[in-house]
Parts: structure tokens; C-alpha cells; sequence
């Protein structure tokens, strides 16, 4: 409500004042308004307004807001919105007189009516405190004990636990014929169900069924651990406590595993003195399988590698690859008969493609040593002793370990196959991603033996023609052997394994080529020592050549020799394929300077020949050179046609496999243009 009062609490005259004096200072500017202004609305005041209806009523907003309202007619705006504000007070007392007489009587009395209703209440208050006190007891007296029965529940829980890992131990301890501290000394003290255990474990390794009775064996391991692995996340001493029996119990698990795989593989192994045969072999490959699944179930897959490695393996490395194993004169009691050829493949054996090579090693010509046809592909090299040396070590290989391989690869098959990287981190990242003998058995065994005992003759490239046969030799032993391998990704971690790698950098293909290079480029210069051109009909060394000069026959046989299979080898196909290059640009190079020049000779004719007789001797030269060009345009035009056949049937076959499309065109056009250059030759 605004007050009536003659008092200006709001300096309205002062304001009025300053509104005046701007007005009359700025009058002249207020006349120039813009265009497209437009001119304040006049909304009346009202109870509407939201300046008047505010909680607090702010003076400088409202005049603000009235800004285009003069102080007189805002003053008398103020005054006509108060005169109704006092009309409508005026109105609503007269609308509600009897109401507002009425309130004062009917009040009358109230008070000591309301001391009766609180007096009462106090104690009601008190009651109710009351009585909320003994609930709350009552409801923390069941909460303690709901939280004491689950505090109990959990306890029972860990007890049960307790003695699950208790009686697991002591059954595993019975089954493993372990005397525990807490047994008793005699068998009728145990109870009933470890006592039955305890029986029926001796009879089991009584019966030779010790593969299963290890499989039963190491799945009560495994729950033990399970159950002591949650024990411990509760802190519990008694793990602890029991920490040297588990220790026990493991160490004698893995001795005696490792004990019956030893076992089972020796007797299965035993096929020259003939004491493991038909049913015992498929009971033995039986117990193999049990123990290769403990093993792996265990986590424990390098172990039994090692175990293959020391049982099977090494024997043999040390028996069959030593310094002198390559002087041992051919055993005259085996004759040399040839196997039929057979097209089987194992099961698994998915061989990644290997590289071109001419070298045809791998050929069925060898016997074995069972009477069912092998279906391993031998090394055709009966007089070579490294050749007979690879192939008994296949043959043992496909004895006494392909099997071993195949069941391990069953027990534990790789689940995915993995992109090869890095050979490093792939090497170093399969610990524990299965069996995978082939890869940390075999080949580690062999190729460092090899490397160790027979290096210094092996890959000595002091005689190109012996390095050669025993590089291509090498290289269809190790293609046999990822013949052999179970699965692609055995091949390819023997691939990527550093004994493999170290084997591949062993090899003096530099020193190899460069002694190839001197011996074919040094038979290829000799033939073009000479820079006549002359036929070798005239020669009466013809032959059956399709060349007619001696120096083209020579460049043929030279680029033919680089990819010969007593010579190529397909890791240095990069290098081959350039000399190839060049001795073609060698070639092009002779004839330049060999061919006779096209331009007529200027010499004026002397007094000591006559004209007749410079004629005749230019005839001769003419005939000559005539005879000359069309020598070497046959030899050229055969050259092409022989060397556009050997890109086809040989280099481009034997070069690597290129990157990109671009490579494709590259080798292409290169062999073109060395064509071409010889077609142009002058």
C-alpha cells in the first residue's frame, strides 16, 4: 500500500526538476528521431503491473520502466491508481463488515480452551518418546542379531570351505599314498570315505591304469587350488597352515606324472626290440593322452616338452648327429629300393607356401622302415651323406613323434590363428598357449646340433657345387619337417623361432654368389675377348648351337646357368636376376663395339690404287660387313625368342613375390628393355 502522507520520501520534485532541464537542453535532438522508430505504448497502471505487485517495491525499475512519461503526468497517473486502491479497500470493508465484527467476538475464550487441549498433550508427548525408545531397542536387538546370524552364515560358509579343502587334501594325500601328519597310522582309524580311497588307489596303480588314476588326481588338484584360492582372499590362517602338504602334494603329483609320461614314452618308443605291440601300444598311447591332458590341465605344457626333449630326443641327437656323421661309410644291408609314392596328408598339416625352388630333393625313393608306405615325402640323395643323415632323422621323426604330436595337438588345439609379427615377441609370448612340440622340441634339438656338430661342413661355401646340394638338401629337409608339424601354427612358430632364425643367417650366400658370380663372368669375358665378329660355320665348331657366334652361345648359357637348379637358390633371386641384366647389357655392350660402322668411308682414292681396285676391296668390305649384320641379327632375333622363353618358364616363377602391382610391371619391363636394347644395337 503506498503511502498518503505530504512528504516526498522520493525526491519526486527534484526529479522533476532534472527532467525538465534535460529536456530543454536536448530538445533539439529529441525532434530528429530516426526513421522507423517507434513510439512507447501507454499502458495505464493496474494491479497487473509488475513493478506494483513486487515483494519490494524498487523505485529506479519503475521509473525506469515509465521512462517516457513526464514526472506531472506520472504524479497524477500515481494519484488516480491510489484513489482506486482506497475505493476498492473501502468496498471490500463494506462487502465484509459483519465478518470483520464477528472475528473479535468469536475469539473470545479461545485462549483457555487451547491450555486445556495442551495440557494433555505433554504427557501423551512423553508416552510416545516412550514408546519410541523401546521400538528402536527392539529394532537395533534384531538387527544385531540379523547381523550376527549372517556374520554366522558366512563363518558356516568358510567352514564348509575349510573342510572341503581339509578333506580334499587328505583325499589327495590318500590317492597319492601320502602319510599326512593328522592320520592316523592305521587304515580302519580314517573314515569311511578316505579309508574306501585309500583302498582303491593301490588297487589302481596295481592295474596299470595310472593315466586315469593322475587325470582323477590332478582335477582334485585343481579344486583344491580353487577352493584354497578363495580361503586366502578371506585371510585365513589355515592356508597357511597347510601350505607344506599342498607343496607335497604337488611335487609328488608332478613326479609321479612326469615319472609315467617318461615311462609311457619310452615304451612306446620301443619298437626295434618288439615289447610294445598291439593292444599294449593302444593302451600305452592311452596313457599318453591322459598324460599330456594332466599336463595341460596343469598349465605344466612346457614340462612335458622338456621331458620329450630329454626322454626322446636328445638320445637320438647325440646318437645319430655328430662331428663325423657325415664319414661313415653307406650300410651295405639295406639296398636301395624305391617306395611308392603316396599323396596323404596328416591331419592338421596345413604347409604355408613355400618359395619357388627348381631343386626337386623331396622324392619318394627311399624304403622306411615300417612295411605300410610312409606318407612323409624322403630326400632323394642316396650317395649324399647329409641327404641319408635328413632322412633318418625323419624317419624317426614320423616313428616315434608324429604321433606324440598329433595327440598333443588334440589334447590342447590352438584356439585362433595368429599373424606372425614379430619372430621375437611371438617366440616369447607362447609359454603358455598349449603344446607345440614341433616348434620347442624338434626343431630347437636338431637345428642346434646341426649348427653345433656339422656347421663348419654344412654351410662352408668353399665348393659352390657341394653348398649348393646340401643348401637345397637343407632346405627340403626343413620343408619335410613343416610337412610333418600338426598345424600352420606350428609352422610358423618354428619359423619364427630363434634357432630357426640363427640357422637361416648361418648360411654364406654372399660368399656364394660372389664365387658364382667370378666363375660366370669370368667364362663370359673370355668369349668376348675377341671383337670380330665372325660365324661359327666358318669355324667348323657349329655344333647343334642356335646361335652363329660363339660370344651369343656363351651369354645364354650364362644367364641359363643362373637359374639352373645346380646353381639358383631362391634367396638370392634379387641378386641373380640383376646379373641376368647385366650380362645382357654386357652383351649389347660388345656388339657396339664389335659391329663394324654404317658410315661410308671419305678416304679419296691414292695414285698407288686405282679407282677399279678401291672398288673391288669396298665390295669386299661391303659383303663382310653385310655378312656380319646378318649374323648378328639372327643371333639377336634368338636371343630374344630365348630369353623371352626362360622369363617365362623360369625367372618369373623363381623372383619373390611382389608387393605391389608396380613390381609386377617392373621386372617386366626391365627384361623389355634389356630385349629391346638389343634389337636396337647398331
Amino acid at each position: 500500500m503506498i503511502s498518503v502522507s505530504n512528504s516526498d520520501p522520493y525526491e519526486l520534485e527534484r526529479l522533476a526538476e532534472e527532467l525538465e532541464a534535460r529536456e530543454v537542453s536536448g530538445c533539439d535532438d529529441e525532434n530528429e528521431l530516426p526513421r522507423g522508430f517507434d513510439l512507447p505504448a501507454y499502458v495505464p497502471l493496474s494491479h497487473d503491473n509488475e513493478y506494483l505487485s513486487a515483494e519490494t517495491f524498487d523505485v529506479e525499475k519503475f521509473l525506469l520502466s515509465r521512462v517516457y512519461t513526464t514526472l506531472p503526468e506520472l504524479r497524477a497517473e500515481l494519484k488516480d491508481y491510489l484513489s482506486s486502491l482506497k475505493e476498492e479497500l473501502v468496498q471490500l470493508i463494506n462487502d465484509d463488515y459483519e465478518d470483520f465484527i464477528s472475528l473479535s467476538t468469536d475469539l473470545r475464550g479461545e485462549k483457555s480452551r487451547l491450555e486445556r487441549i495442551k495440557a494433555p498433550l505433554s504427557t501423551l508427548r512423553q508416552r510416545v518418546l516412550v514408546a519410541r525408545k523401546s521400538l528402536q531397542d527392539i529394532q537395533d536387538a534384531v538387527q544385531a542379531k540379523l547381523t550376527a546370524r549372517a556374520k554366522l552364515r558366512d563363518e558356516k560358509v568358510l567352514l564348509h570351505l575349510l573342510l572341503k579343502i581339509s578333506e580334499s587334501l587328505s583325499r589327495l594325500e590318500s590317492l597319492l599314498l601320502l602319510q599326512s601328519e593328522d592320520t592316523p597310522d592305521h587304515p580302519g582309524m580314517l573314515p569311511a570315505h578316505l579309508a574306501e580311497v585309500a583302498g582303491h588307489s593301490s588297487t589302481v596303480k596295481t592295474q596299470g591304469s595310472r593315466g586315469k588314476h593322475l587325470s582323477r588326481v590332478a582335477t582334485e588338484y585343481m579344486q583344491l587350488l580353487y577352493h584354497i584360492s578363495k580361503a586366502r582372499a578371506e585371510k585365513c590362517a589355515y592356508v597357511d597352515a597347510i601350505q607344506e602338504r599342498v607343496d607335497r602334494v604337488r611335487n609328488t603329483l608332478t613326479s609321479d606324472l612326469d615319472h609315467l609320461f617318461s615311462a609311457t614314452l619310452l615304451s612306446i618308443t620301443e619298437t626295434d626290440s618288439g615289447k610294445v605291440q598291439g593292444v599294449e601300444r593302444s593302451k600305452a598311447a592311452s596313457e599318453l593322452t591322459e598324460c599330456l591332458r594332466v599336463y595341460d590341465n596343469l598349465g605344466l605344457c612346457r614340462t612335458a616338452e622338456e621331458i620329450i626333449r630329454k626322454t626322446v630326443v636328445q638320445p637320438f641327437v647325440r646318437k645319430t648327429v655328430f662331428q663325423d656323421t657325415l664319414a661313415i661309410p653307406i650300410s651295405p644291408i639295406t639296398p636301395r629300393t624305391p617306395v611308392p609314392s603316396t599323396t596323404h596328408v596328416p591331419t592338421g598339416a596345413h604347409v604355408p607356401p613355400t618359395p619357388y625352388t627348381p631343386y626337386t630333393a623331396i622324392l619318394p625313393t627311399q624304403n622306411t622302415s615300417s612295411d605300410v608306405p610312409s606318407a612323409t615325402s624322403f630326400l632323394d640323395g642316396y650317395d649324399d651323406p647329409l641327404a641319408r643323415l635328413y632322412n633318418q632323422i625323419l624317419r624317426f621323426i614320423e616313428r616315434d613323434l608324429s604321433h606324440i604330436m598329433e595327440i598333443a595337438e588334440r589334447v590342447s588345439p590352438k584356439v585362433s590363428a595368429r599373424s606372425v609379427e614379430s619372430p621375437g615377441d611371438e617366440f616369447e609370448g607362447r609359454g603358455t598357449d598349449g603344446f607345440d612340440i614341433m616348434a620347442n622340441v624338434i626343431w630347437p634339438e636338431f637345428g642346434q646340433a646341426i649348427m653345433n656338430e656339422l656347421g663348419s661342413v654344412v654351410f662352408a661355401a668353399g665348393k659352390p657345387d657341394e653348398f649348393v646340394r646340401r643348401h637345397a638338401s637343407t632346405q627340403a629337409f626343413i620343408r619335410a619337417l613343416e610337412f610333418l608339424a600338426p598345424s600352420r601354427q606350428s609352422v610358423q612358430a618354428m619359423r619364427c623361432h630363434p634357432v630357426f632364425i640363427t640357422f637361416n643367417r648361418r648360411w654364406q650366400l654372399p660368399v656364394y654368389f660372389q664365387l658364382r658370380w667370378k666363375e660366370i663372368v669370368g667364362g663370359v669375358e673370355d668369349s668376348l675377348s675377341a671383337t670380330i665378329i665372325q660365324s661359327r660355320s666358318a669355324t667348323s665348331d657349329s655344333g647343334r648351337s642356335m646361335f652363329l657366334t660363339a660370344q651369343a652361345q656363351s651369354i645364354l648359357t650364362s644367364i641359363t646357368s643362373c637359374w639352373g637348379a645346380d646353381i639358383f637358390i631362391p634367396d638370392l633371386a634379387p641378386r641373380f636376376w640383376k646379373l641376368t641384366l647385366q650380362l645382357l647389357s654386357r652383351y649389347k655392350t660388345w656388339l657396339d663395339a664389335s659391329l663394324p660402322s654404317t658410315e661410308p668411308s671419305s678416304k679419296p682414292p691414292t695414285a698407288e690404287k686405282s679407282v677399279h681396285e678401291i672398288s673391288a676391296e669396298n665390295s669386299l668390305t661391303d659383303d663382310l660387313h653385310l655378312s656380319q649384320f646378318a649374323t648378328v641379327l639372327v643371333d639377336i632375333n634368338t636371343m630374344n625368342i630365348q630369353v623371352l622363353t626362360l622369363w617365362r618358364e623360369r625367372i618369373s616363377a623363381a623372383l619373390p613375390e611382389p608387393t605391389m602391382n608396380d613390381d609386377v610391371y617392373a621386372a617386366s619391363e626391365a627384361i623389355k628393355f634389356a630385349r629391346t636394347g638389343l634389337v636396337t644395337a647398331r
